[in-house]
């Protein structure tokens, strides 16, 4: 990704006085981290494929991963669906993209279909597909990353690189 460095960071008041085509309002950088990396990421960059991919591993500690423009930007545990569908929409409200994909991991396939009904009733506009996740978890070699928290977010991330199907070939089979 080539980046190009200028960005203003400025307030609302002075924003008239500057001469520039990158400028962030500062206020623009009182939410969330994912949020804000991603619009620095949007302004640094030349975004040609500002695509937001999730991926969620469901289980009693819900991973996700969050990845804008082909980079991660964030991953992080909830332990709740409705803190899982209230972050989903905040990102969805709050970063600019071309397309929203949603991956869950199939390996709870009702809890799975739960989360993906949840966001399909939620929110528009957005692909949810189910990945099989078999193997995400095993394929975590490193000791330290086999810790609870740190593992549900790499596989994760491993669900939201995988090939999934729309989730709603599983309601009509």
């Amino acid at each position: 990704m080539h980046l190009d460095s200028s960005l203003i960071i400025t307030t609302r008041e002075e924003r008239d006085y500057i001469m520039h085509d990158k400028i962030l309002l500062d206020t623009d950088l009182d939410n969330d981290y994912a949020i804000i990396k991603a619009k620095i990421l949007y302004h640094l960059s030349k975004p040609i494929d500002n695509t937001l991919l999730i991926g969620i591993d469901p289980g009693k500690r819900i991973g996700i991963s969050i990845l804008y423009m082909h980079e991660e930007i964030d991953s992080r545990v909830v332990t709740s669906i409705k803190a899982l569908i209230d972050l989903i929409t905040l990102l969805t409200e709050n970063i600019d993209v071309r397309k929203t994909i949603v991956k869950i991991g199939s390996g709870d396939l009702r809890l799975a279909m739960k989360i993906a009904l949840e966001i399909d009733y939620r929110l528009n506009d957005i692909d949810i597909e189910l990945v099989d996740e078999h193997g995400t978890t095993s394929s975590i070699t490193d000791a330290s990353s086999r810790r609870r928290g740190v593992r549900d977010r790499l596989s994760a991330r491993a669900i939201a690189y995988r090939r999934g199907k729309n989730f709603r070939t599983y309601i009509l089979s």
